[in-house]
C-alpha cells in the first residue's frame, strides 16, 4: 500500500482543530470517545453531518481502514468515494437497520450487501474497505475485524470517468443513525506487499516527544525544545505560545526522542511523523528552502520529500516511513530508539 495518510484523531483538542489534519468537516468531537481511548468523530442523529479528506491526486485503487461504532438510530450511508473534485461520487458503503453492511455503485443503486449483524451496534469494530476502479469492471472488498463480508466485482465504480477516486467522505446521511469514526488509514494497491493490500485490525499508536536528540531550531516557550513541541492536545490556545523556530537561512536540523511503544508491540506497519508549522509571512520560504522530515536510527537517516507548502496558518504535515533508515521493516525496539523532528532544506 501506498499510505496516503494515518490519523488516530489522538491530538485534537475540538472539531475545529480537526482541519489541522486535512480534514473538512460539519461533524463533532470527542477527545476520549473513540477505541482504546483515543479520540473520535461523532456524527450524532438529527441532522446529516461530514467528514471529508481530499487526496493530493486522484487513485485507481483505493483502501480505506477505520475504527467505527454505530451506537444509536436506524441506517444509512457511512462512507463515500468521490472523483472529479468531488463533483461525482463513485461509491458508498452504508450500514442497514440489520446492521449488515451494503455497497452502493456510482448511480446509488445497491450493488451487495453482507450478512446481517456484521456491525454489533455499541462496540468499536475495524472496518477496512478495498475499491478498484472501472466503469462495470472495478471491484470492492470490504473486510469488518480482519473477516472479509463482501466480495464483489463488476462494480461501476467510478462512473466511467476513468479517473479513479480524489476524495473520501465519512458521513451519516439525513442524520438517521448515530455513530463514530476513530483511528484511520488511507492507501492504495500501488507498491510491494505486504503494503499494496487491507492491513487487518491494526492499531494506531501516538508518541509524543520526550527528550532532544539533535538542536537546530531555536524554541521559543522558555524551555527545551522537545518541551515546545510536545503537544498532546493540539489547539488553537496554544499556538504561538510554545514552539521552536527557523529563518531557513541555513539547513537546520531538530530531532526528539519519543515514548516508546508498549511491551509487546509486533507487526509494525510503518512509522508516520506529524508536524504542525506555520510560516511568518506569506510568500516562499527564503531561498527556495524546504520543509522536510528526517527520520534517524543508529547513525544512519532519511529524509522525506518535502512537505506540502506551508501557510500563515498552523497546519498538520505528515511524512510516512515505512522503513527504518538504512533497513526494511520496523521492529518495536526500532521504533522505540529512532528520533525525528523538523528539516529546513536549504539548497
Amino acid at each position: 500500500m501506498a499510505l496516503i495518510y494515518l490519523d488516530p484523531f489522538a491530538t485534537y483538542g475540538a472539531i475545529a482543530d480537526v482541519t489541522k489534519g486535512g480534514w473538512t468537516q460539519s461533524a463533532e468531537y470527542s477527545t476520549t470517545g473513540g477505541r482504546f481511548g483515543l479520540g473520535a468523530v461523532r456524527f450524532p442523529t438529527g441532522s446529516t453531518k461530514y467528514l471529508q479528506k481530499v487526496f493530493t491526486a486522484a487513485s485507481g485503487s483505493v483502501i480505506v481502514s477505520f475504527d467505527a461504532k454505530v451506537s444509536a438510530g436506524s441506517a444509512g450511508y457511512m462512507l463515500e468515494f468521490y472523483n472529479n473534485s468531488g463533483a461525482d461520487k463513485c461509491l458508498t458503503l452504508a450500514n442497514t437497520a440489520a446492521d449488515a453492511l451494503r455497497i452502493l455503485n456510482a448511480n446509488d443503486a445497491t450493488a451487495v450487501t453482507s450478512d446481517a449483524n456484521v456491525l454489533t451496534r455499541g462496540l468499536w469494530h475495524r472496518v477496512e474497505v478495498k475499491a478498484q476502479a472501472g466503469s462495470g469492471s472495478g471491484f470492492v472488498d470490504v473486510w469488518v475485524d480482519g473477516v472479509r463480508f463482501i466480495n464483489a466485482s463488476g462494480i461501476d465504480f467510478d462512473g466511467g470517468s476513468g479517473t479513479g477516486c480524489d476524495r473520501i467522505r465519512f458521513v451519516n446521511e439525513n442524520g438517521a443513525f448515530e455513530w463514530y469514526v476513530g483511528s484511520t488509514v488511507i492507501g492504495d494497491t500501488s507498491g510491494s506487499a505486504p503494503l499494496n493490500d487491507v492491513l487487518g485490525d491494526k492499531r494506531l499508536y501516538v508518541l509524543m516527544p520526550t527528550s532532544d536528540a539533535a538542536v537546530g531550531w531555536t524554541p521559543q516557550g522558555g524551555g527545551a525544545s522537545y518541551v515546545e513541541v510536545d503537544d498532546a492536545i493540539s489547539g488553537a490556545s496554544d499556538e504561538g505560545t510554545t514552539y521552536v523556530t527557523q529563518t531557513a537561512a541555513a539547513d537546520a536540523i531538530d530531532r526528539y526522542g519519543h515514548e516508546d511503544l508498549p511491551a509487546g508491540v509486533t507487526g509494525i506497519v510503518c512509522v508516520a511523523v506529524d508536524i504542525e508549522a506555520a510560516k511568518t509571512a506569506a510568500g516562499d520560504l527564503p531561498g527556495s528552502a524546504s520543509m522536510k522530515v528526517r527520520i534517524e536510527h543508529s547513525g544512519s537517516t532519511t529524509d522525506s520529500s518535502a512537505l506540502t507548502a506551508l501557510t500563515t496558518n498552523y497546519e498538520r504535515r505528515q511524512a510516512i516511513f515505512p522503513n527504518v533508515p538504512g533497513g526494511t521493516g520496523w521492529t518495536k525496539a526500532q521504533v522505540d530508539a529512532a528520533t525525528s523532528g523538523p528539516f529546513m532544506d536549504v539548497p
